[in-house]
């Protein structure tokens, strides 16, 4: 038994999550979260996240890499490896993906991935996803629905995810909601834009998932050659889809400019601050901290109504409208172009969240989880 004086220890699975929204959000919450002398962190996480975490969080962290695996060997490894290594920690929190089901250590489960819940994300997978992909997502419905039943705490990250948990599952007094926190984001590095030069061009941050919909966003920016060029800054998700896009775009690279991945968050701090617009379009999300950024950063920003989007960024600062609708989109777009550059916004109401507010709520959790064990505050 552990004295009531020593940190509780914690091991966290990272895996699942990439750069992306899921590895910035993992990055922010365990840099505060390892600021907390009564909890000892272990960290697993996929081979980018870990370097971020290794310069990030405090020395006393432990993070291990995880070399990148295809679904069915992550989700061996985490339900055999990491569950035998779970036994010298005091308790789990599994950071995205699903329970481990045969660890016998308290687990809390934080959701992220919108397919898994709700109507909504039933719906898409029926309009939009080939067979194979609407096959992949149903188990991994069911899997994630196990886990909500096999946590001793499932944390959604917003209001609107919560309520998507909900519809899905009906009340469980084992959900939690944590919000997140705007990302931080270093003193913008300012570079070239492919060859736009100094253009005006609308910037999309967002990885090439299908929920984000890049075929209907770069079709938008086609047809309505009156707005200005698109920039994509995101991975995306298969060689064949690369060359597939590029084939598409033909002699129109620069009408839409494919940056690739932007690891440096200063030069994304950067293309936030030069770009005319910051257009957040997506089907689906939890919380989704591209907008809270754009915002933060000045940036004018058209988002696709959703309520996690109007939850994360409210009214006053961003147009809406109906993601299917790509000649709204542009609408927005010009609209927003055709504003008055804005100064940067103080943080107030729901911008004032920190991420350390976060980590301490977390924190509360996972000494809940474990009664019998440290007790101290983190304050």
């Amino acid at each position: 038994m552990t004295d009531k004086g020593t940190p509780l220890k914690v091991l966290v699975n990272a895996v699942a999550l990439r750069l992306g929204g899921g590895g910035t959000y993992i990055v922010e919450q365990l840099t505060e979260l390892s600021k907390i002398p009564t909890l000892a962190v272990t960290v697993y996480a996929s081979p980018e996240v870990a370097a971020r975490l290794r310069l990030a969080c405090s020395p006393s962290t432990r993070v291990y890499a995880v070399s990148s695996r295809g679904l069915m060997a992550r989700l061996l490894y985490e339900q055999v490896v990491l569950a035998v290594r779970a036994r010298d920690h005091d308790v789990v929190h599994q950071a995205g993906g699903f329970a481990m089901f045969a660890s016998p250590r308290p687990q809390a489960v934080t959701g992220h991935n919108p397919h898994h819940f709700g109507s909504r994300a039933r719906e898409l997978c029926r309009e939009r996803y080939p067979l194979s992909r609407r096959i992949r997502v149903a188990i991994q419905r069911q899997l994630a629905s196990a886990s909500v039943r096999r946590a001793e705490a499932f944390i959604t990250i917003s209001h609107a995810f919560t309520d998507t948990v909900e519809e899905h599952m009906g009340h469980r007094d084992n959900v939690h909601m944590i919000a997140s926190a705007p990302p931080h984001l270093p003193p913008p590095k300012f570079t070239s834009v492919g060859d736009l030069g100094g253009d005006a061009f609308v910037l999309a941050v967002a990885n090439d998932y299908r929920h984000k919909d890049w075929d209907g966003l770069i079709q938008a920016f086609l047809e309505h050659r009156d707005i200005p060029p698109l920039v994509l800054a995101g991975g995306i998700r298969s060689k064949r889809r690369a060359a597939s896009l590029r084939a598409r775009l033909g002699g129109e690279q620069r009408r839409v400019v494919l940056l690739g991945t932007v690891a440096d968050r200063a030069v994304l701090a950067g293309l936030f601050r030069r770009a005319s617009v910051v257009v957040a379009h997506s089907h689906l999300e939890t919380s989704p901290l591209t907008p809270g950024e754009a915002i933060s950063s000045g940036a004018r920003v058209v988002a696709s109504d959703i309520p996690p989007h109007r939850e994360v960024a409210g009214d006053a600062d961003v147009i809406y409208y109906d993601p299917r609708d790509m000649h709204a989109l542009a609408d927005a777009v010009r609209q927003a172009a055709a504003m008055p550059p804005k100064a940067r916004p103080q943080p107030s109401g729901s911008r004032a969240r920190t991420w350390a507010d976060n980590a301490f709520e977390l924190a509360e959790v996972l000494r809940s989880l474990v009664p019998d064990r440290c007790r101290q505050s983190s304050t």
